[in-house]
């Protein structure tokens, strides 16, 4: 698999965006998107990139390499990659057919994350948590007050917030409420969620959405 020579990266706080110089076409990626990108972009193979991948996220290597596949693919078609045969597809008979087994597109993975989301809310209401549900793209959509927070949503577009700014959403979410947190899969991330978790005393279990977001309930 080699990269398009004919491409331009431009890295972003929110991720990143790779343009086809021929298309003259952007094609915007989060964070996990441009990590996986210039994985595969760097590496001769989906294995290759799978190994470089395993050493900054927390995932399973089957669930990586799938989704990997599938992002090959797609990369492929938008022209900023070929693999080495020339066609759009993985280089090993052992990786087309999971490609083809694999339902797992982009979109695919947004709409179960939506899901996800959408399921959670339910639940909350379902059990009687009251207050508003809460999405956080940024740092400044943090307000002063002190209305309850029945679902808090911490997305993948938003720069990772600082302690003392989780704490203050993680407060304002009552007993029984949901917090979601995408990317939980970047290792400093990781390392300050899980030390809100021990400072507010919550005992209930993380729960994967995905191989890189996670949620729990307060």
């Amino acid at each position: 698999m080699v990269a398009n020579p004919d491409t331009v990266t431009e890295d972003l706080d929110v991720g990143g965006v790779v343009v086809n110089l021929h298309t003259l076409r952007p094609t915007s990626f989060d964070r996990v998107g441009m990590a996986m990108w210039k994985a595969l972009s760097a590496a001769p193979t989906i294995e290759g990139a799978v190994q470089v991948l395993m050493k900054e996220f927390a995932v399973e290597r089957e669930v990586l390499e799938r989704d990997l596949i599938v992002f090959a693919g797609q990369l492929a078609e938008l022209g900023l990659v070929t693999f080495a045969d020339g066609a759009s597809q993985p280089e090993s008979e052992r990786e087309s057919q999971v490609a083809r087994a694999t339902v797992d597109s982009h979109a695919g993975m947004a709409q179960r994350h939506t899901d996800w989301i959408v399921a959670l809310i339910s639940h909350a209401r379902e059990s009687g948590v009251l207050g508003n549900v809460t999405t956080i793209d940024s740092a400044n959509q943090i307000d002063s007050g002190d209305t309850p927070i029945a679902v808090l949503h911490v997305t993948q577009s938003c720069p990772p917030l600082n302690r003392e700014e989780f704490e203050v959403l993680c407060r304002r979410v009552p007993p029984g409420g949901i917090v979601i947190v995408d990317d939980y899969n970047h290792p400093s991330w990781q390392q300050l969620v899980d030390a809100v978790r021990v400072d507010r005393k919550v005992t209930s279990a993380l729960e994967p959405m995905d191989w890189s977001s996670v949620w729990w309930q307060m």
